[in-house]
């Protein structure tokens, strides 16, 4: 097991810090949840925010980990 430095989803101080807009990382999740759905066919059962973690890249792009996936 790999230790994946973050923030949880709902860590609105941490994810500021960051340099993270909160909204944009609601708009992601929504976004990213809804085509894993609805394009993928995928539905993930145990989502929460302990299992999702945000951070910045060294690109400027967001990443969230899921427990057991990678969004980006």
């Amino acid at each position: 097991m790999e230790f994946v430095d973050g923030a949880q989803v709902n860590d609105v101080i941490t994810i500021q810090r960051l340099g993270i807009q909160p909204s944009e990382i609601s708009r992601l999740v929504s976004q990213t949840f809804a085509e894993m759905t609805f394009k993928h066919g995928f539905v993930h059962y145990d989502l929460h925010a302990a299992n999702l973690l945000v951070r910045p890249l060294p690109s400027g792009k967001r990443s969230i980990f899921g427990e057991g996936f990678f969004l980006c």
